[in-house]
């Protein structure tokens, strides 16, 4: 550490009898000295009168600078230790002291009294405070050493410091350890957090294989009860494969070729144990001539090789793209079931767009594959600020293609029923004559709240004095619907499904799916009065007041 001397003492001068005396500033005590060396003052610091100067024994005056000095020091050659003595504090310090004993001054006559005395104090107090603190607790050591310099602190020397100010920093040593230590938090921070991020990354995908998972299972216990009661042969076998995979003809040709390979060469061998045991038992006279007119004709049943071969090339063939939907026999159909599959796509309906998707495919081939079927004439239309139709009303058929659901704005519902009155008469129009056209039955899946007005748009949609075809309407709510938006829409109390809000979406998507296909078939195959039918798993009936 490193400061300019500051000289206390400002001048040194002779006393001479019967001469005047100096005056001196306000800052100026004044201390004299006899020639052998003792001090003496007078009140106040001031300097002898004339009168008193004639008779004095002092022969030196020492005038000293008692005013108020500030001063800002870096204690860089005395660093501070810290706890344990590992590392040091560098003390940035500001001091203000001042001269309260002048006689002091000049008995000790120091050459840097800022250096010997007021530095070197502090840097024994410091060093006193540093030490009980960790490098990394600067703060508490600097307040602990301004609450010890609260008050004046009054030095032996004829010294005061009254203000003391520092800051303390640690050295080059001490800096270089806390930066690793700030770094190797960050770290900890920063891989606390990617684990974080990894750990969701994991429960998401976690969460997403278990739906899927689930859904795969569903699939499979819908394939199960689908196949319930069915014969399955090979040929059956091979004819599902194709219903679930039309872009496999040429695997399905090739798995029927090896099972009739392997069916001959079966019946090659069987064939040949048969003969050879009728030959052993005429050799051994087993057999009489009697009674070989009863035994030739079972026993060349048993030799036939293969029955007639199924005709592959009409319904498996490479031309063959699903099982049709009508057998060839059947006759014309004359009754005409117009079906409307109403979907919500507003942006309240986001997170249900993606399980829809999955399920409509589906929900198409369980209604082509069923023989009751054939007079379904059905169409997939979409609602949000726009109704916007998917699939045009025909017959039902896996060959449709079904566009993807998405997200179309807010829902209109005026624009929906209004809409949706207009296609169903252009529709209608276009059903060809001869046929008995039943009025139309839709299902509508709402996910989102009704704010503009619309029940005079659904009054006229299901107006029987204003309309020819008056519309069934079956309505289910999911996610934002309320029980009262669905008891409104439908036009039966019987008509309308509710999920609560504590209920999952998806899963109660999945079963208005199911319910959709099941309750639709089970109107055509028994047309007229309809018995009383359980709502969806999952769902309550609106029509019916909460209790």
């Amino acid at each position: 550490m490193t400061t300019p001397q500051l000289r206390l003492i400002t001048e040194v001068s002779a006393v001479l009898p019967g001469m005047p005396s100096r005056g001196r500033p306000p800052n100026i005590g004044v201390v004299y000295a006899t020639n052998a060396g003792e001090l003496g003052s007078y009140p106040d610091w001031r300097p002898m009168t004339f009168r008193e100067q004639l008779r004095t024994r002092y022969r030196r005056r020492y005038d000293v600078d008692m005013s108020h000095h500030r001063r800002r020091a870096y204690m860089m050659s005395t660093p501070l230790p810290a706890r344990g003595d590992f590392y040091r504090f560098i003390a940035d310090v500001e001091v203000g002291f001042r001269v309260h004993d002048p006689e002091e001054i000049v008995r000790r006559n120091l050459a840097n009294p800022l250096q010997q005395v007021v530095y070197a104090h502090l840097t024994d107090e410091f060093r006193k405070i540093t030490r009980k603190y960790d490098i990394e607790d600067s703060e508490l050591a600097e307040s602990e050493i301004v609450s010890r310099f609260d008050g004046d602190d009054v030095l032996p020397d004829g010294i005061t410091v009254f203000y003391v100010a520092p800051r303390l920093l640690p050295d080059k040593e001490a800096t270089r350890y806390l930066q690793d230590r700030k770094d190797a938090e960050r770290r900890v921070h920063l891989t606390r957090d990617e684990h974080k991020v990894e750990l969701l990354a994991a429960q998401q995908r976690g969460e997403l294989h278990r739906m899927n998972r689930e859904f795969e299972r569903d699939m499979a216990d819908l394939e199960f009860q689908r196949m319930d009661g069915r014969v399955l042969d090979a040929y059956e076998i091979v004819r599902h494969h194709l219903a679930r995979h039309p872009d496999d003809t040429p695997g399905a040709l090739d798995l029927i070729i090896k099972h009739r390979k392997a069916w001959m060469e079966h019946q090659e061998k069987y064939n040949k144990r048969t003969a050879e045991l009728f030959n052993s038992m005429v050799h051994n006279n087993l057999v009489q001539a009697a009674d070989m007119e009863k035994l030739l004709p079972e026993m060349l049943q048993h030799l036939l090789l293969v029955p007639a071969p199924v005709p592959v090339e009409s319904d498996l063939g490479d031309e063959w793209k699903e099982p049709p939907v009508l057998p060839k026999d059947a006759p014309e159909v004359v009754d005409v079931q117009p079906v409307y599959l109403v979907l919500d796509e507003s942006v309240e309906a986001e997170a249900l767009l993606p399980c829809l998707n999955n399920e409509l495919p589906q929900m198409l081939a369980r209604i082509a594959g069923n023989p009751a079927a054939a007079g379904i004439r059905l169409a997939v239309l979409g609602f949000a600020r726009h109704l916007t139709p998917h699939l045009s009303l025909d017959i039902a058929s896996t060959t449709r293609e079904m566009p993807a659901l998405a997200v179309g704005g807010e829902a209109a519902y005026a624009v929906l029923f209004g809409s949706l009155a207009r296609r169903i008469d252009e529709d209608m129009d276009k059903v060809p004559p001869g046929q008995d056209l039943k009025d139309p039955l839709v299902y509508v899946l709402c996910a989102s709240s009704a704010e503009d007005n619309w029940t005079a748009d659904r009054h006229r949609l299901t107006d029987p004095e204003a309309r020819t075809r008056v519309p069934e309407i079956v309505a289910f709510g999911v996610g934002g619907a309320t029980r009262d938006l669905v008891r409104a829409i439908a036009t039966e109390p019987g008509n309308a499904y509710f999920v609560s809000a504590d209920e999952d979406p998806i899963i109660a998507v999945r079963h208005f799916c199911d319910f959709t296909v099941r309750d639709l078939l089970d109107r055509v195959r028994e047309p007229g009065a309809r018995k009383a039918v359980a709502p969806p798993e999952g769902f309550t009936p609106a029509g019916v007041e909460a209790t």
